[in-house]
């Protein structure tokens, strides 16, 4: 029996030529193509991103579509016209499975591909994605409780063993799956906001629903740079490093690379041979620090004392003072601070 040829999904939306969503999209399906040359690359975008990489006046595609349809193929999903961009990117991805005929592996824009994909078609489940951040969350009571925060602003109730990350999933052509996505997307619908559209919630709810229909892929089927992606970095298929970080400390998030793909409508060869070593684009100076050091709290690094930290180290003399008042109080306490 052969083994069945690799189809790639993305949905990409877009307001603006200046977000450069587009180029990100671009970045990872030229990634693909390197390790997986004759794969099937489909991009699923909704009509006011069209107009973007489609001249229909000109009847010609633009530089931006020309960069995207180098690689892939396009499928016009209509959204509602309300939605704001990131609702509809929330809405493609959940409407997709029913929208398209086969077996498909989805992936974020803000991916980049390290590896041979095809195995993932001959996986023998209807529906399969990686832990998110790569960690079994339910293990840890925090990030336990930030999840049922979420639940709870959807009006849902959560109560599974584990919860996965979106960003990368496996979708058979079965009816369990097409019941299964569209369970989530109706869930989805039925919580959405245009300040509240987190997609992973309909998704992890519809398998608590189905009975834990999700198959568990490895991490480095998704190897999420944040927090506890090191064990699966060196084996990694698939590098996300999602969008939203402000400062990102990984190579190929740099805005300058996609602004230059924007400039050039092509991606140049220097930002190619830094795909081919995505497993190393860390800053020298990257630090890894042990869970129990840490004491993991995902919302610790959205705190503002976090954030004034952060901007305290740029001001010696002011950290210096502030370092002196915390030992002078800390004396005071049972567990005194020690600088030096």
């Amino acid at each position: 029996m052969s083994q069945q040829k690799l189809t790639v999904v993305y949905a990409l939306t877009s307001e603006s030529e200046k977000n450069l969503y587009i180029e990100q999209c671009a970045l990872s399906q030229a990634s693909l193509k390197i390790y997986n040359p004759d794969c099937t690359i489909l991009t699923v975008v909704c009509h006011d991103t069209y107009r973007l990489i489609f001249d229909s006046k000109k009847n010609e595609y633009t530089k931006a579509g020309n960069l995207l349809t180098r690689n892939s193929l396009i499928k016009v999903i209509e959204c509602p016209a309300e939605f704001t961009a990131k609702e509809r990117s929330r809405f493609l991805k959940l409407s997709i499975r029913n929208k398209i005929d086969g077996d498909f592996l989805f992936l974020d824009t803000d991916t980049i591909i390290c590896d041979d994909l095809s195995p993932i078609m001959e996986l023998d489940c209807h529906v399969a994605m990686c832990q998110d951040l790569n960690l079994n969350r339910i293990e840890n009571k925090i990030i336990l409780h930030d999840i049922k925060e979420k639940y709870s602003l959807a009006k849902l109730d959560f109560n599974w063993n584990s919860y996965f990350n979106s960003g990368v999933y496996f979708a058979k052509d079965t009816k369990e799956a097409r019941y299964f996505f569209d369970f989530a997307f109706k869930t989805w619908c039925g919580y959405r906001t245009k300040s509240f559209c987190f997609d992973q919630i309909a998704i992890n709810y519809a398998n608590q629903h189905f009975s834990g229909i999700i198959k568990e892929l490895s991490g480095e089927w998704n190897c999420q740079v944040q927090y506890f992606f090191i064990r699966y970095l060196h084996n990694a298929k698939i590098i996300h490093y999602f969008n939203e970080q402000e400062q990102p400390f990984y190579g190929l998030a740099d805005k300058a690379i996609l602004e230059r793909i924007n400039q050039l409508g092509d991606i140049p060869q220097d930002t190619v041979d830094l795909i081919k070593n995505a497993k190393s684009l860390f800053p020298s100076d990257y630090v890894l620090t042990k869970y129990k050091d840490l004491q993991y709290n995902p919302q610790m690094f959205k705190m503002p004392c976090f954030k004034f930290l952060l901007k305290l180290k740029e001001h010696k003399i002011l950290l210096k003072i502030v370092n002196k008042m915390l030992i002078i109080f800390s004396r005071f306490s049972k567990n005194p601070l020690n600088y030096d």
